[in-house]
Formats: C-alpha cells, sequence, structure tokens
C-alpha cells in the first residue's frame, strides 16, 4: 500500500491502515496518559504516547510519520501492559515505523535503525548481544566515536564491561537459517505492498 496519493478520504484510509496492522481500535483511547506516565522514554520524545494516540484521532498523520517518538520508542510494551482499556499503544508504534519507512521518511529516524541493523548483525553472527561491539560500531556509524566512553572505562576496569570476552551460542547455522528465512519473508512482504 502507498501511502502519497491524497484524496477526499485520505486520512481515514490511513487511519484504517494502521487500525488493521496494529488492530487497535484508536478511537477506544480516551487519553487517560497512563501509557505516557510508564513510558520509559517519554522524556526522549517530541510527542508522548497518549499524544500520538490523540493526533492519529484527530487525522494529524505527517505530524505523527515525521516525528521523532515513533523512532524513539523502545517497544517495551509498559505502555500497553498500563493501558485499562487493554489497547495496544506499542503495536500502534509498530504500524507507524513501518508506515514511515514505507513513505520514506527519514528526517525523524535519528540513529535507531543503525542501532538496530547493528544489534540484528551481531546476533546474527554470534548468536548473543555483544555490548562492546553494539556500542562501537554504533558510535562509529553515528559519528558519535567517544560517546559514552567516560561510562566504558571505569566497567571494563571493575570487570562489568568484558570486550575480550564474545559470547556466542553452539549451534550458530540454525540461528542463522532462521534469520535468513525471516528476511526472505520481509522481502516477500515488501514486495507485496508495494504492488
Amino acid at each position: 500500500m502507498r501511502f502519497t496519493k491524497e484524496g477526499d478520504n485520505f486520512k481515514e484510509k490511513l487511519r484504517d491502515h494502521v487500525e488493521k496492522v496494529s488492530d487497535v481500535n484508536l478511537s477506544s483511547c480516551y487519553q487517560c496518559g497512563k501509557c505516557s506516565a510508564g513510558c520509559p522514554m517519554a522524556e526522549n520524545m517530541d510527542f508522548t504516547t497518549n499524544q500520538i494516540m490523540r493526533l492519529l484521532n484527530l487525522g494529524q498523520f505527517e505530524q505523527v510519520i515525521n516525528c521523532k517518538a515513533i523512532w524513539n520508542c523502545i517497544s517495551c510494551e509498559t505502555c500497553t501492559t498500563r493501558c485499562p482499556r487493554e489497547l495496544d499503544p506499542a503495536a500502534v508504534m509498530d504500524a507507524l515505523r513501518m508506515m514511515a519507512k514505507a513513505k520514506g521518511s527519514s528526517g525523524a529516524r535519528n540513529n535507531m535503525e543503525k542501532f538496530n541493523r547493528i544489534f540484528l548483525e551481531i546476533v546474527r553472527l554470534r548468536g548473543r548481544l555483544y555490548e562492546p561491539g553494539l556500542i562501537g560500531f554504533y558510535n562509529l556509524l553515528s559519528g558519535d566515536f567517544f560517546k559514552d566512553f567516560d561510562l566504558a572505562l571505569p566497567m571494563v576496569l571493575q570487570g562489568k564491561l568484558k570486550p575480550w570476552h564474545l559470547p556466542g551460542i553452539g549451534d550458530i547455522e540454525s540461528l542463522q537459517r532462521m534469520v535468513e528465512k525471516c528476511n526472505q519473508f520481509a522481502e516477500e512482504e515488501e514486495r507485496a505492498q508495494k504492488q
């Protein structure tokens, strides 16, 4: 589905698509704010979770698609567990990220996609997360080489961060086959959306 053509019912189509992908009835949100109150990333967002829900109800899709909040959401699902209406705001955020990516909106992505790609590649290669590698590659690709260095050095000296220890799993080939199947499925989904 493309999101570039505007028509009389453009906003309704987008709203319907968000509801279909996330399986959330957006009009059921009554703005209690519990989702935002529990969100560990709320202070880093330009719009809180309940504000995103409200903007969607008001049809402000361009504002939502281009905001930082959808990329700063860490999908911890705290908002979902706190919702008294049993809605799934985390799924709404996932749907919005997919729509923003399909639309080609890149301005507000920050470095979240870089972080996610590095994280997944390390897990694919090792079977487990290697935190020093994640931090190092992320800092390298984001251009902030010494970010958090003042925190990392004391952690290394105290033995809490072990850059020389490379974790791994025994049957890495099975994991890599699973990742390959997931990538193939994602490519098929992307092709189907473009048609």
